[in-house]
């Protein structure tokens, strides 16, 4: 219980900050959530992603068990929609989970700096899916190229890329990248406080159902999956722990 706390109380602490900083009107949540989707996340991506060891083994169990999360939320919520008739805007918090101001803030805080990298391949995982597929359900039509616009496909590729050839940039230029990077989760979790400020629920009931699907029927997919992997150590606990995180604040600013 101590270590939970410990790992979770810091990170609803910087939320805490940004929802008292939302009631005094002094910082504009889309300006802050723009800088930390276009600059500080795909710094970040890159920074972790180029220091990474590309190990297969690792691969399947987080890239794969991101994508096996992905694809039974999104099974589940799409039977919610054809039951319910809602729109498919549900789709966006049933499937896509908040990877990393929260996700990658608790990895850190519960399993250090190699948790920091597990849980960076999971975000990075997810944060392409929702830069594709999260936009052409946002989008509709064109949504293909709006989604080649996002800077995190090309920050997770360029650290993918810099840890597969051993490339090492120099340090003038890794410095200023390091520095933004590390702004990514603190402004993350400011801009989440900020927009639980001025949240209003008008449709409650998928909004909680979404939120069930994503949390509970995340976990289920993931147990299952690792179950059938036989996976343990580390990665089956970065994985578990991401797959109950809560929907994405990004959703908000695709949407």
């Amino acid at each position: 219980m101590l270590v939970a706390l410990h790992t979770v109380l810091p990170v609803f602490g910087v939320i805490a900050l940004g929802y008292a900083l939302g009631g005094r009107q002094i910082l504009d949540a889309r300006t802050l959530s723009n800088l930390a989707l276009f600059v500080a996340s795909p710094c970040l991506l890159f920074s972790l992603l180029s220091d990474v060891e590309l190990d297969t083994t690792r691969w399947v169990v987080l890239v794969g068990g991101a994508g096996v999360m992905a694809a039974g939320t999104a099974l589940l919520a799409a039977l919610y929609m054809r039951a319910s008739g809602v729109g498919r805007g549900v789709l966006l918090p049933a499937v896509f989970l908040n990877g990393g101001n929260m996700g990658l803030a608790c990895a850190g805080l519960a399993y250090g700096e190699e948790g920091l990298q597990a849980g960076a391949l999971v975000f990075v995982s997810i944060a392409v899916l929702n830069s594709t597929f999260g936009i052409w359900i946002a989008k509709g039509k064109n949504g293909l190229g709006e989604a080649l616009r996002m800077p995190l496909l090309y920050g997770a590729g360029g650290g993918l890329a810099a840890s597969f050839f051993g490339w090492e940039l120099p340090r003038l230029l890794m410095a200023p990248i390091d520095m933004l990077g590390a702004m990514a989760i603190p402004m993350l979790l400011v801009t989440l406080g900020l927009q639980l400020r001025r949240l209003v629920v008008s449709d409650f009931v998928p909004a909680s159902v979404a939120v069930m699907v994503r949390m509970g029927g995340g976990f289920v997919c993931t147990l299952l999956f690792l179950w059938l992997l036989g996976a343990e150590g580390l990665d089956r606990k970065v994985l578990l722990l991401y797959s109950v995180m809560p929907p994405a604040v990004i959703n908000a600013v695709i949407a």
